[in-house]
């Protein structure tokens, strides 16, 4: 499976609109393929800052870094998509934060993680396919 590239950018959520705002017309050009962003921080995973995720293909990172140096982003973190799923399946680091921020049962929390296992299964049932994301 063909996986995008990320680079994961923490902002303040004052200033996460006015970046993506000054990102968008890259977007619009193609230049940067997407982009997707919080536009609150996630309380229940303690969480102070919003995350920006800009997605583009391995191969142009080092292109996309310097359209967001440019805008003064200084921190980031990158990550093949497929990683990020990963932490979001069963035994996974984001997923058990999850489930432990929600206070589940284990009986529950089973049932969270049989549910992330049949969606990930079904999503790469397929090696040949591109990836189109993941329904939010």
């Amino acid at each position: 499976m063909i996986m995008p590239f990320s680079h994961r950018v923490l902002v303040s959520y004052l200033l996460i609109y006015e970046l993506a705002k000054k990102l968008d017309p890259y977007v619009e050009r193609k230049m940067i393929p997407c982009i997707k962003f919080g536009r609150a921080p996630v309380e229940r995973l303690q969480m102070k800052e919003c995350v920006l995720c800009v997605y583009c293909d391995g191969r142009q990172r080092d292109e996309v870094w310097e359209i967001l140096k440019e805008h003064r982003v200084e921190l980031r973190a990158w990550a093949y998509e497929r990683e990020t799923m990963e932490k979001w399946s069963p035994g996974g680091y984001l997923l058990e934060r999850w489930i432990s921020s929600h206070g589940l049962d284990e009986e529950e929390a089973e049932k969270v993680r049989d549910g992330s296992r049949a969606r990930f299964e079904k999503m790469f049932k397929d090696e040949n396919a591109v990836f189109r994301g993941v329904e939010q």
